[in-house]
C-alpha cells in the first residue's frame, strides 16, 4: 500500500479552500439541509444551507449576534444584541488574523418584505504595510452581499445572522446559529 498521494497543485489548492471555507446560511425557501460546493480551485467553498422557520432559536439564543425586535409603534427596526446582556455595546466578537474585533449593537430598519442580516468583515492594506487592517460592520439587504467586492477588488467575509419577514406591518425574525463567536479562517488573514 502507497504511503504518499500525489495531487496536482490545482488538486491541492481545491481541498485546501475546501477545508478553509465555510459558509452557513439559514434560508426560509430551503426546506431540507443541503451541502453544496461551488467555486473551483482556491476559490472553492463549501455552502451548507438550513431551514430557517419564522422565530427560530430567538427567544431562547442567547449568544452574540442576537437578533431582536426592536420596533417602536411607528416604525419597524432590527436590533442586534448581545444575547447574554442586551444592554452591551458590544453585540459580539470576530477573530480575524489574530486580531480581536467588538462588533457594536445596532438597531436597523429592514429592506423590503423579506431580506437578510448579515456581518460583513473587509479589510484594506494602509500604505506600505504588509498586515491588513480589518473590519466589521452589521448590515441588512434583500439578498446576501457577495463574497467579493468587485468595486474595491477584494475579497471580504459575509456571515449570515439570520433573515427577516415584514407582513402587515409585523416583523417577524429567524436567527441563524453563529456559535456565538465568529472566526474567520486564515484564507481571509
Amino acid at each position: 500500500m502507497p504511503s504518499k498521494v500525489w495531487l496536482s497543485q490545482e488538486t491541492y489548492d481545491e481541498l485546501w479552500a475546501l477545508t478553509h471555507n465555510f459558509r452557513l446560511r439559514m434560508q426560509s425557501n430551503v426546506k431540507k439541509a443541503a451541502v453544496l460546493i461551488s467555486g473551483s480551485g482556491k476559490r472553492a467553498a463549501v455552502n451548507i444551507l438550513l431551514p430557517a422557520t419564522a422565530g427560530s432559536g430567538n427567544a431562547d439564543y442567547d449568544g452574540y449576534f442576537k437578533l431582536v425586535n426592536d420596533s417602536d409603534d411607528e416604525n419597524l427596526f432590527i436590533g442586534v444584541v448581545n444575547g447574554a446582556d442586551e444592554d452591551d455595546e458590544i453585540c459580539g466578537k470576530v477573530s480575524v488574523g489574530g486580531q480581536w474585533i467588538n462588533v457594536e449593537s445596532v438597531s436597523l430598519a429592514p429592506v423590503g418584505e423579506h431580506g437578510y442580516v448579515y456581518l460583513l468583515i473587509d479589510y484594506e492594506y494602509e500604505d506600505d504595510s504588509d498586515t491588513p487592517t480589518y473590519t466589521a460592520a452589521i448590515g441588512v439587504a434583500a439578498t446576501l452581499p457577495p463574497d467579493y467586492d468587485s468595486v474595491a477588488k477584494t475579497w471580504r467575509v459575509v456571515r449570515q445572522l439570520g433573515s427577516y419577514t415584514v407582513a402587515d406591518n409585523a416583523l417577524t425574525l429567524a436567527q441563524a446559529w453563529t456559535n456565538g463567536v465568529a472566526y474567520i479562517t486564515d484564507r481571509w488573514a
